[in-house]
């Protein structure tokens, strides 16, 4: 979701691929989305810098608005840029928002060692809009904690751990896979996720939207309507669990991958490409493959897709 306004056409989309509860919440969040845009034509911003010292860990709270967070080599604290935007249905009420929104990036009340990044501001309606932007440059030895109600965010080259809560918005996390030892923890309601070079492990709990992963250590991906390709990292024998509801799963097994497969597609085929692996055939039929990868009893590798095919395939 490159734009507030440009998510509309992305979320009736997704609708089309939807039905039940997913597609009220979906509905909801398109009625969300247009209100401000179709009675606030007017906008006024401002750009303000904030900065604090470096902590293990740094919370962002934001209910509109992108978020990026960019580690940099040598950093000697967190830096944020943060554009603050208020719309109006003319100049004066668009000023008149701007000034509502408050910003602030300083330490925690009850945490000496977080610190919190927080914009506040009226909820949006027909004559008034709020959005934030923030960048941030720290560094890359740091926690991070997000919650976003509405916005894109992107998180490039930390090698802590990054535990986030989104509402509408794509996600993408990437990291160094030599020096990336946190754990990922990605909770998106609508929205496309990425990540890549992620070796502390991997949780993606998303409600619609497609997935892609590049991983190890202990991997748990789902989607209940999307397509999902996961990468396994090399070296990381633990337990793999990828599902998806509606869509296509395709995961890329690294050569040596030992341990148990269980792979089902409710509707759909199953095809195994594991030609680079030594393995026994437990089953197999058109919506079911099992095998034991190598001569050893774990981990265990799960992916199923309750409508569509899956795909496994040594790389």
């Amino acid at each position: 979701m490159t734009s507030l306004h440009g998510g509309r056409s992305r979320l009736n989309a997704l609708a089309g691929r939807m039905h039940g509860p997913h597609w009220i919440f979906v509905a909801l969040a398109g009625s969300l989305l247009a209100a401000p845009g179709c009675g606030t034509p007017f906008q006024h911003r401002e750009i303000v810098e904030r900065s604090a010292p470096t902590a293990k860990t740094l919370r962002i709270e934001n209910q509109v608005g992108r978020i990026d967070y960019t580690a940099v080599a040598n950093a000697s604290g967190i830096a944020a840029t943060i554009t603050k935007i208020g719309r109006g249905a003319s100049g004066d009420e668009a000023a008149a928002a701007l000034r509502k929104i408050d910003v602030s990036l300083s330490a925690a009340e009850k945490d000496a060692g977080m610190i919190v990044a927080r914009a506040t501001h009226p909820n949006g309606s027909g004559m008034r809009g709020y959005e934030v932007r923030w960048k941030f440059t720290g560094p890359a030895d740091i926690d991070i904690v997000i919650d976003s109600a509405i916005g894109d965010v992107a998180v490039t080259g930390i090698s802590g751990a990054v535990k986030l809560r989104a509402g509408i918005g794509d996600v993408s996390v990437s990291a160094d896979s030599k020096t990336s030892r946190g754990r990922t923890e990605l909770a998106v309601r609508v929205g496309d996720v990425r990540a890549r070079g992620l070796a502390g492990g991997l949780v993606i709990d998303c409600g619609t939207g497609d997935v892609v992963a590049e991983a190890g250590g202990s991997i748990d991906v789902r989607t209940d309507v999307g397509d999902i390709t996961l990468r396994v990292l090399p070296d990381s024998p633990k337990e793999v669990s990828v599902r998806t509801g509606v869509g296509e799963v395709r995961t890329y097994l690294p050569k040596g991958r030992v341990g148990i497969v269980n792979a089902v597609a409710g509707v759909g085929r199953v095809h195994a490409w594991l030609t680079d692996i030594n393995l026994t055939i437990r089953e197999q039929g058109q919506d079911r493959f099992a095998a034991n990868l190598g001569d050893q009893s774990q981990p265990v590798l799960h992916v199923s897709s309750g409508v569509g095919d899956v795909v496994l395939q040594s790389r």
